[in-house]
């Protein structure tokens, strides 16, 4: 029972606030109330009515096109960055992505890695020499030097009557065998690669160039700003809310002084 009594308390108060600032907006209870002012309230809660419905359009309107403009702004931005991207990646193309790995021996799609350290696969050619128990994996490079990385393949015993072993012939020789097709690709894409920074920095420069959606949608927010028929109905709605008012606020006046 208390807990139905708080609740009603509760609500009479929010319903008897919500009635205060209603009356507070109409110039206090007795103008809020009176009938002698009711076409007077009418005639103003219309104003505000279409005042505020027109200001919503046009913050809506404002909106729409304030989020074309950032949409077209991240869009270039992200064909800016994308472009750019790919000619820093042709510029200062590094390793590159892991292609494959077979003990210590790293295939990078531009450099290969030997105990840790990086080389270059322009100019590397590579061999294996099979024995029965290993498989050593030659790298002869440009400059002369020679790298030879052995693989153990022997079998050995693995407990439980069964055997086991590191690395296989037939492992080794296509390891060695994807690394020559790798160094054909290589050496393609250093003879094209002048080609390919030319183009890119050609495509970098037209994407920064192309700024039509940004300016489209700047040319619509400046005339949503300066005035659209929705803008310029909404400051003609708020003039004649001011006026109405006045109207009404001396028509409060005249009640009150029991002239009305």
């Amino acid at each position: 029972m208390v807990e139905v009594l708080l609740i009603l308390v509760l609500l009479v108060g929010i319903c008897a606030g919500i009635f205060l600032k209603m009356a507070s907006s109409f110039g206090g209870i007795k103008p809020f109330l009176a009938k002698e002012l009711k076409e007077e309230r009418a005639a103003l809660t219309a104003h505000r009515k279409k005042a505020k419905e027109l200001e919503k359009s046009t913050k809506s309107e404002l909106s729409s096109v304030t989020k074309d403009l950032k949409t077209a702004q991240k869009e270039y931005d992200k064909r800016v960055s994308s472009a750019a991207s790919k000619l820093e990646a042709l510029l200062n193309p590094g390793k590159g992505a892991k292609v494959a790995r077979v003990g210590k021996v790293y295939l990078y799609e531009h450099e290969i890695e030997v105990r840790g350290n990086l080389y270059s696969l322009n100019g590397l050619r590579i061999s294996t020499n099979i024995t029965p128990n290993a498989a050593m994996l030659t790298l002869l490079f440009s400059n002369g030097m020679k790298l030879v990385e052995t693989y153990d393949t022997s079998w050995r015993d693995a407990g439980e009557g069964k055997q086991k072993r590191d690395f296989t012939h037939e492992e080794i020789i296509q390891f060695e065998t994807m690394i020559n097709n790798h160094i054909i690709v290589e050496e393609d894409f250093v003879r094209m690669l002048p080609e390919m920074i030319e183009e890119a920095k050609n495509t970098l420069s037209d994407e920064k160039e192309n700024t039509h959606a940004i300016d489209v949608a700047n040319e619509n927010l400046q005339r949503q700003e300066g005035g659209s028929q929705t803008a310029q109905a909404a400051k003609i709605a708020q003039q004649d809310l001011a006026a109405q008012e006045v109207l009404y606020k001396v028509a409060v006046e005249a009640f009150l002084s029991g002239k009305a």
